[in-house]
């Protein structure tokens, strides 16, 4: 299945290391996202109630699940590349071809 969000390549990416439900993208738009599928897990562990496994996987899922996925912008987007990132529980850094290295705190997970 495919995923759209970014309109050029995507240099790096990277799932949360206590959270893999988030994952974190960057890419040659200048662009930087945060892939949610927090509201896919909750569904899956309501469901194991009926049977369901808990080992679904929403990055591995068909298209019927892919609107669960919640996509959001975690800076305004550069002019040039954002080439990589780096995480840790609360904060991601990220660098880009703008010659700067920018911090976000207080990740929305």
């Amino acid at each position: 299945t495919l995923l759209s969000a970014h309109s050029q390549a995507v240099s790096e990416l990277q799932f949360h290391p206590d959270r893999p439900e988030h994952l974190f993208t960057c890419s040659n738009s200048g662009e930087l996202w945060h892939w949610n599928t927090t509201s896919f897990t909750k569904y899956s562990a309501i469901n194991t109630l009926s049977n369901r496994s808990l080992e679904e996987n929403p990055w591995l899922s068909n298209d019927a699940v892919k609107h669960r996925i919640e996509v959001s912008q975690l800076m305004p987007p550069l002019h040039l590349p954002v080439n990589s990132l780096d995480l840790n529980r609360s904060r991601l850094v990220c660098g880009s071809d703008t010659e700067a290295v920018y911090v976000i705190k207080n990740l929305p997970i």
